[in-house]
């Protein structure tokens, strides 16, 4: 027997007995889709019914999570339209966005992740298993007043199964297509008569990826991940929350492992607008909806990329006299490393080589000829590491039961290590020859001495050379208070305010494969405050309207590039306010629920990234713009017109676009403005609005268009068929899932097209008595879409257009799960 197959049937014996592994958020109506009035959340600290909150929510319960086949962040967003996340190599910059925000913020995100009250630090490590989940709450529009940290525009709180007093079992098997192998279990219950509930639950996954390399015949995104999370809690009895006191301690490890996902390359021969190069007959960019490749060759033997998250979470509450005191404390641990294969080919780039001295070019010397022509394999290694210690305390009472308030206190130090390093084969360069850029209109002629040079190793897949390293150091002291007042029964008025002060301390240790400026920069102080505002009422039990307008915060931040100009070396905060406007309808009848939100968010200083304006600097770096406007609705219903009957329909449509007097000088590259290139023919062009000592004379003007990385429209349909009559004593449960992105672009330019995409999933279940099987598909029409596209690092390409990689998401996948229950 393998060892992966001893590990496999190991796990298995351990978890043999069995309660069904899904488990409801809260009373269901026979189709596993949870009441609404009976759901309850924590989404502003507190258990509420999910109904009457005055937030624009979405509730995914663990019956959910099952039956629709959900088991990461992707899963998440195409059944939250509005939310959208993009994975790239082993999920390295995994950012989720929610309602057309999504600029890459310096620090921080636009959507914070947290998992039972922990913020996911590191980017690289998001997309967490989703084991023993029991619901995951997707919060929109900010809420800074009560999370701070990353929740500019939204949050995502995971919240974990707790320990019950009732004891309970459980295990899953199950195997498909392309390998697909996965085993959970978990056990939960009374620890003798220690007066303690424990749980604890584990779960191994791995596959294939569905789409492989030509040459190699090897699946691309290949992944192995292993979960565990346990819960010790004091069992306080009958009393609940409000009668005695309470303690839990959690651990929660996920590690995951990766191949290279299947990739495909669009090169400067492949561009077909923006501005001419007259040198070499390139154009600039790639207008239209991207082509979808059928073969991807990539470098065999790629390492996995890993990622690995630990967190340890304590919670307490102590009932004292009239008011009761909570305090939560937690530890974050998450390190990734992630490899890319650079080139995105088995063959690697062209480059030309010269021999120091005699054909290598020298400064207003004549052009030189190359000695010969290479192809370089590259690599780039990403290896994030974010360690984060928290501690928060609350005090809540409540004053004749029309007035609840909170307050609060909570500190942050987050450590986060930003590590890039790129390997380059040497091949059989010599010591005196070096790497020059590739010119595609005269490649016989020497190019520019490449940064590659600086990264030659013999073997790149193991070994690579650090291109950027540094370190940031954040403290955040935060204050928070909460009122509710309810004057009339139906009537609600809620207000919260945060004040936060951050001190950032940057030490930028190697840049651009030479020694940075250390930590020679002044410390960055930040402070603000964030209030939101809400008021709901109820006209009747079946129908509430609500109003709201909350601000969103984000500090600023330093760029890790040493010699920039001043004004270029720090970036500003950035601030949005969401105002928005929600009706709900519930009832009993053939329209179970509806609601409807419709917003308006005005987002200033809005950072951005972009080159670098100062002199011979190429590297991206943050900066800040005039601003976005985005309105946007969001609707969803509820149909059971028979008693064996459900239909679901979510809907999303934002419109973001960029303020007047936006500038994006880091766009002009695309646009193809460079030397006396002036004009392109999808770019508005013009000087620049706020002009710097170093600015280009033209830069591309934004003005009205659509912000990158964002689908203006999504939506997901679900059908739930669950008749009451047997086969052979076995009930049939059919559920069909459609998730819908429309087109998104690259860039903020709009003209590179990508990510649409129509997605069928189904899950048939048979349940008898103690048993349960499930027969499941994903993607079944085998649509191929490409699920992000980027493009490269700039210094690497001074002489021709900047590649750009797409990555493709799964083919279609067709598998069985067996549960058991005792």
């Amino acid at each position: 027997m393998s060892p992966r197959a001893a590990a496999r049937l190991a796990l298995a014996a351990l978890i043999a007995t069995a309660t069904p592994i899904v488990a409801r958020a809260g009373p269901t109506d026979g189709h596993g889709a949870a009441a609404l009035d009976e759901i309850v959340v924590t989404a502003r600290k507190a258990l509420e019914p999910a109904a009457k909150l005055p937030l624009a929510l979405n509730v995914l319960g663990a019956d959910t999570l099952a039956a629709a086949s959900i088991d990461n962040l992707q899963g998440i967003a195409g059944h939250a339209p509005g939310l959208g996340f993009e994975a790239q190599f082993g999920a390295a910059g995994g950012v989720p966005t929610m309602r057309g925000q999504a600029q890459p913020g310096g620090f921080g995100d636009n959507v914070g992740v947290f998992v039972d009250g922990v913020y996911q630090v590191n980017r690289s490590a998001i997309d967490l298993d989703l084991l023993d989940i029991e619901r995951i709450e997707v919060i929109r529009g900010p809420q800074s007043a009560l999370f701070g940290h990353s929740s500019f525009a939204g949050a995502l709180q995971y919240v974990s199964r707790a320990p019950a007093r009732e004891p309970s079992r459980g295990v899953a098997l199950e195997g498909g297509s392309d390998e697909w192998f996965g085993a959970q279990g978990f056990v939960s219950g009374p620890l003798a008569s220690t007066g303690l509930l424990g749980r604890f639950a584990a779960s191994y996954r791995r596959a294939d990826g569905t789409l492989h390399d030509a040459s190699s015949g090897d699946g691309l995104g290949n992944f192995t991940r292993r979960a565990m999370v346990a819960t010790l809690a004091r069992d306080a009895g009958d009393a609940g929350d409000a009668g005695d006191w309470t303690a839990s301690l959690s651990l929660r490890h996920t590690s995951s492992d990766a191949s290279h996902p299947a990739v495909a390359a669009l090169t400067g021969s492949d561009y077909n607008c923006g501005s001419r190069s007259p040198a070499s007959g390139l154009w600039s960019y790639y207008c239209g909806r991207a082509p979808v490749a059928r073969f991807y060759d990539l470098s065999d033997d790629l390492p996995d990329s890993t990622s690995r998250v630990t967190q340890f979470v304590l919670k307490l509450a102590i009932p004292l006299g009239g008011v009761r005191l909570e305090s939560d404390s937690s530890w974050y641990l998450g390190r990734a490393s992630v490899i890319r294969d650079f080139d995105a080919s088995d063959g690697g780039l062209t480059f030309g080589v010269c021999v120091t001295g005699r054909s290598c070019p020298r400064p207003g010397g004549p052009p030189s000829l190359v000695e010969r022509r290479v192809d370089v394999e590259q690599v780039l290694a990403q290896r994030p590491r974010a360690r984060e210690l928290s501690q928060e305390f609350r005090l809540r009472g409540d004053v004749a039961g029309r007035f609840q308030w909170l307050a609060g206190v909570v500190y942050f130090d987050t450590r986060e290590r930003t590590l890039n390093a790129m390997g380059a084969k040497r091949g059989d360069l010599a010591s005196d020859e070096q790497l020059t850029a590739f010119l595609p209109g005269s490649p016989q002629i020497a190019g520019p001495i490449s940064q590659l040079n600086r990264a030659r190793v013999d073997d790149p897949s193991s070994t690579q050379v650090d291109q950027v390293r540094s370190y940031t150091r954040r403290r955040t002291l935060a204050g928070y208070v909460a009122l509710d007042w309810h004057p009339l029964e139906a009537l609600g008025l809620r207000a919260e305010l945060r004040h936060t002060r951050e001190r950032l301390r940057l030490d930028s240790v190697t840049a651009n494969f030479l020694p940075s400026f250390g930590a020679a920069l002044p410390v960055r102080n930040f402070r603000d405050t964030t209030p939101r505002f809400s008021i709901d009422y109820a006209w009747s039990e079946s129908l509430r309207t609500y109003l709201s307008a909350a601000k969103g915060s984000r500090s600023g931040g330093i760029n890790a590039t040493p010699n920039l100009a001043p004004q270029e070396q720090v970036f500003a905060p950035e601030t949005n306010w969401t105002w928005e406007g929600g009706l709900r309808i519930a009832s009993d009848g053939a329209m179970r629920a509806l609601r409807i939100t419709a917003y308006h968010i005005d987002w200033r200083n809005t950072q951005v990234l972009g080159f670098s304006d100062t002199p011979g600097v190429t590297n991206l770096i943050t900066r800040n713009i005039a601003g976005v406007k985005t309105r946007g609705v969001e609707a969803s219903l509820v149909l059971a017109p028979l008693a064996w009957l459900r239909g679901e329909l979510d809907y999303s449509r934002v419109d973001a676009r960029f303020r007047g007097g936006s500038d994006d000088p880091g766009s002009g590259t695309f646009c193809g403005l460079s030397g006396g290139i002036t004009t392109s023919t999808f770019c508005t062009v013009g000087p620049p609005r706020n002009p710097s000592p170093n600015s280009p004379a033209l830069v591309p003007w934004l003005d009205g268009n659509f912000l990158a990385r964002v689908p203006q429209t999504a939506w997901h349909g679900a059908l739930v068929l669950a008749p009451a009559t047997t086969v052979a004593g076995w009930r049939l449960t059919l559920r069909t899932d459609v998730t819908h992105q429309g087109n998104m672009y690259e860039r903020s330019i709009e003209a590179f097209r990508f990510g649409a995409r129509t997605l069928l999933d189904a899950r048939l279940i048979a349940t008898r008595g103690p048993w349960s099987v499930e027969l499941w598909g994903r993607n079944l029409t085998d649509d191929r879409y490409i699920r992000s596209s980027f493009s490269r690092q700039p210094q690497f390409y001074p002489t021709q257009p900047r590649p750009t990689d797409m990555i493709y998401g799964d083919a279609r996948r067709v598998g069985i799960t067996i549960r058991y229950a005792d």
